[in-house]
């Protein structure tokens, strides 16, 4: 017969579960719909600043990778990119399977909610759909623009990197 430790730590399990299952949808949602906005509402290279002028709206196209790498060839991008998120998702769905990994687990699910934003991005527009960046002194940063799967993937990959050099005992 179960006790009720036994029947409570299933629960929490399920729950938890169903947050990580959720976490990639609701994240390609929130991106899906911010693209939408943008693709409806600014003209390409339209810009706008917003938040007393540190952050800057500017709709721009990116075909390649990251900082429009390898943008002459697109459908390799596409696929890699289509691969790269494929190979996530099943070691995801492993990774679900079992107990604990709560941080792997958040930072798995915004990687591949991002990284599901930008692949829709590319199999349906051939290019992904940039429209922020941070107004800085940086020249390099001054002039990088992204969105919001963008931005996903980065603190997936940070979550990530923090989790690798935590101790064990507190994973």
């Amino acid at each position: 017969m179960y006790s009720a430790n036994v029947v409570e730590h299933q629960l929490e399990t399920k729950e938890n579960t169903m947050v990580y299952i959720f976490l990639p949808m609701i994240l390609f949602a929130i991106d899906f719909i911010a693209k939408e906005y943008i693709e409806v509402t600014y003209k390409e290279h339209e810009t706008k600043n917003i938040c007393k002028d540190k952050i800057q709206i500017k709709k721009v196209y990116n075909k390649g990778a990251m900082l429009n790498v390898l943008d002459h060839r697109p459908e390799f991008v596409a696929g890699l990119s289509t691969g790269m998120v494929a190979v996530l998702i099943i070691g995801y769905i492993q990774l679900l399977a079992k107990q604990g990994y709560h941080l792997l687990k958040i930072a798995l699910g915004l990687v591949i909610g991002g990284g599901l934003g930008n692949v829709f991005d590319r199999l349906k527009r051939k290019k992904v759909v940039d429209f922020f960046s941070f107004r800085v002194k940086n020249e390099k940063i001054k002039h990088t623009v992204f969105n919001l799967a963008d931005i996903f993937v980065f603190l997936g990959g940070v979550i990530f990197i923090i989790y690798s050099i935590l101790p064990s005992k507190k994973k």
